[in-house]
């Protein structure tokens, strides 16, 4: 957790999912090896997750990358990640 700050409700379900795949190889210099180029996949767990996954992706692609969207699907329809 960043400070005293509380970044997550305790009201609300929160998962997230990271990927770890970098198209640009400077990114991964920049950032750190283990991150998708913006961000490290360690800096993106936060206290209060319910669940974290991490897929191979891009970025900038993740919104439609198809481990992505069964992960969605199977939250929406069981509750889990």
């Amino acid at each position: 957790m960043v400070g005293e700050e509380q970044l997550i409700c305790q009201d609300v379900e929160t998962d997230v999912i990271m990927e770890d795949k970098v198209h640009i190889p400077l990114l991964h210099q920049l950032v750190g090896e283990y991150s998708d180029g913006i961000v490290r996949v360690e800096s993106s767990k936060v206290d209060g997750l319910n669940a974290f996954e991490v897929v191979h992706a891009d970025h900038t692609l993740i919104t439609c990358h198809p481990d992505v969207l069964r992960s969605i699907d199977r939250f929406l329809r069981q509750g889990v990640l």
